[in-house]
């Protein structure tokens, strides 16, 4: 994935206006709306990156994960693997409750 220039939304989503916020709002509703219409060509209901391997995310156990071929499978794994429950690294610990995003609400 290439990063573009800029600042993470996360930092700066304080700053903008209300109408901003509406504003970007919509935008990245348009984005995932476009994203959840793509066609994997990996199958229908499987979990996976783009390129058929393991998917990253900070919130599951050595940030690596799967793939599985359906959401049951997916669900399974988070749920007895402890990814769920914070039982992660020490960083996955901390961004369950100090992450920009989650004192938004």
């Amino acid at each position: 994935m290439t990063r573009i220039p800029g600042d993470e939304l996360g930092r700066v989503y304080k700053i903008p206006s209300d109408t901003e916020r509406d504003s970007i709002q919509l935008q990245l509703k348009g984005y995932l709306e476009a994203i959840r219409r793509w066609k994997s060509p990996w199958g229908e209901n499987r979990i996976c990156s783009l390129m058929n391997t393991a998917i990253r995310s900070v919130r599951v156990p050595n940030h690596l994960i799967g793939p599985f071929e359906s959401e049951q499978k997916f669900n399974e794994y988070m749920n007895t693997s402890g990814a769920l429950l914070g039982q992660g690294d020490s960083h996955q610990k901390q961004n369950t409750t100090t992450h920009l995003i989650v004192l938004e609400k």
